[in-house]
């Protein structure tokens, strides 16, 4: 799929809140509208895409992180992505966009 065609409910289809650059890849947040409710499995706006747009992965959202959370920071680090969302920082690889790690921090 192609990331324009990547529909969650408060995403206007092109903001971009940060943006990686990893191996042959873009790792994105996506800049979601806060005021318009997620859909029942959450707003997932961390994801991987080729250069051509295709979307590579999704990362979900930590297990117990509301459904109304999003990511809001990601750093690459030794080639891991370590990602803030909400209460969580979560450990990320970045090559399939798996979970490997999630720390509560607040």
């Amino acid at each position: 799929m192609k990331l324009n065609n990547y529909k969650i409910n408060n995403w206007d289809s092109q903001s971009i809140f940060k943006t990686l650059i990893f191996k042959e890849s873009k790792i994105l947040i996506l800049d979601i509208n806060e005021t318009i409710l997620p859909t029942r499995d959450g707003d997932k706006n961390l994801l991987s895409v080729n250069f051509e747009q295709d979307i590579l992965w999704v990362a979900n959202l930590p297990q117990n992180e509301p459904i109304y959370a999003r990511y809001d920071d990601i750093k690459l680090v030794d080639d891991l992505l370590y990602a803030w969302c909400g209460s969580y920082l979560c450990r990320i690889d970045p090559n399939n966009g798996i979970i490997l790690n999630e720390t509560f921090i607040k």
